[in-house]
């Protein structure tokens, strides 16, 4: 089976057994920038769209001569740096994988459920400024609401337990009942890597990659007062874990 990407004026096929996804791309990358990362017996595709996007999403496609492995090439080549940009490499989807994609981007936009207001704190916030800065974790924003802890876990190279992904509060239109979505996301996300990573490294590695088409705000968490609520976060723990 092969992935169709449509251009402005052709159309890219390519097979998912063969090829393999290039992201994160500077707009000033060549086919003979990626040739002399990828080899220069292998042949790169990077679609051309009209968009009004402020920030354009530029990807490419690699092929090579024979079957690849996904997992290998992405040890080998992720995180290399092509004109300033760190890449990442991942699977080409099959259309059937596409089509499901889109389902879920359809779903997401036509949810019945609407989120509920956000509950009020009485107590004083503390300014982001003056709270103390994790060591390990970094505070992900602008992630899909569709997303799982599994695909932002392959996504930053580390484990799905080290990842913490708060659910949308929802409000049923007819029953007024709140609760947390089993399939939602608030649109951030807490990921944790182990004891020793430079966490503000980590940071600047992450922040303004582009994550299934969105690109993504990073910085290192900040440790909450000991004061500061938190049952709503125990909630979401366990709506995610549903």
């Amino acid at each position: 089976m092969s992935e169709t990407i449509e251009q402005t004026n052709t159309k890219i096929v390519v097979d998912p057994e063969s090829s393999v996804f290039v992201g994160n791309l500077s707009p000033e990358t060549t086919a003979e920038d990626l040739k002399q990362v990828f080899g220069e017996s292998v042949k790169v595709e990077i679609p051309t769209f009209q968009s009004d996007r402020t920030y354009p999403r530029i990807f490419a496609f690699v092929t090579f001569e024979d079957k690849v492995d996904v997992e290998e090439l992405k040890e080998k080549f992720d995180k290399t740096v092509i004109k300033d940009k760190s890449i990442y490499v991942t699977k080409v989807l099959t259309p059937e994988e596409q089509q499901l994609k889109k389902q879920k981007r359809r779903a997401n936009q036509r949810g019945k459920a609407v989120p509920a207001p956000p509950k009020k704190n009485k107590e004083t916030k503390v300014p982001l400024e003056q709270m103390e800065r994790s060591k390990d974790t970094l505070y992900v924003n602008n992630i899909p609401y569709h997303t799982t802890k599994n695909e932002i876990a392959s996504f930053f190279g580390t484990s799905e337990e080290s990842v913490v992904l708060p659910m949308r509060r929802m409000k049923d239109t007819a029953t007024k009942r709140v609760f947390f979505s089993k399939k939602y996301n608030r649109g951030i996300a807490f990921v944790s890597f182990p004891e020793g990573t430079d966490i503000e490294a980590k940071a600047a590695e992450f922040n303004g990659k582009t994550f299934e088409d969105r690109e993504l705000t990073v910085d290192v968490a900040a440790n909450k007062p000991a004061h500061t609520e938190t049952e709503p976060q125990t909630e979401t723990a366990n709506a995610t874990s549903e």
